[in-house]
């Protein structure tokens, strides 16, 4: 996969790049730094996330900037979006940038995504793939969902883990298949 700007253009047309002086935090990795800013995140896909540019003062924001709380705790998660429920997605600076979302509806719980930007977008991109792949109201087989599943391994070893947001959102499908 070429990590370039051009990686979500068959996604969306809106893409949200960050500056050099808008990633300038403390904790922030050289390789999450390149990513965004080379490639940027989309404004909205699917799994239902939103990412934008949360910027506070000149700089990515943390989660207490943006939602204006003061738990010590949330200063270690900077947003880059949110999912379909309104939690936030960020990169963890206390766990090597991993890509995590704080489920709001459980005390802001730490729900792991991906270990990092990259294994992020490859996922994402795995996931858009698939679901082009079911336009037009197609059921996906069980080989495809497997196919599915060994992609965002091979991206991610973590990224199935038990409790984890691939995890959840494969047996979602799987679910919504069964009950449609």
């Amino acid at each position: 996969m070429q990590l370039t700007r051009n990686l979500w253009k068959s996604y969306t047309e809106t893409i949200h790049a960050f500056s050099a002086t808008e990633l300038s935090r403390p904790g922030l990795s050289a390789a999450t730094v390149t990513f965004l800013k080379g490639c940027g995140l989309p404004a909205d896909c699917e799994p239902c996330l939103a990412f934008e540019k949360f910027v506070d003062n000149k700089y990515i924001s943390t989660v207490n900037e943006v939602l204006g709380t003061s738990d010590k705790e949330l200063d270690n998660y900077l947003m880059i979006g949110t999912n379909g429920s309104g939690a936030p997605v960020c990169i963890d600076l206390a766990r090597k940038n991993e890509i995590v979302y704080l489920d709001h509806d459980q005390h802001f719980e730490r729900v792991f995504i991906n270990a990092s930007i990259v294994h992020f977008a490859q996922c994402l991109v795995g996931y858009q793939d698939f679901l082009a792949a079911e336009n037009g109201g197609r059921k996906f087989t069980d080989t495809e969902m497997q196919q599915l599943k060994s992609l965002l391994r091979k991206a991610d070893r973590r990224a199935l883990d038990n409790g984890s947001f691939w995890n959840a959102e494969l047996e979602y499908l799987e679910w919504e298949r069964g009950n449609a």
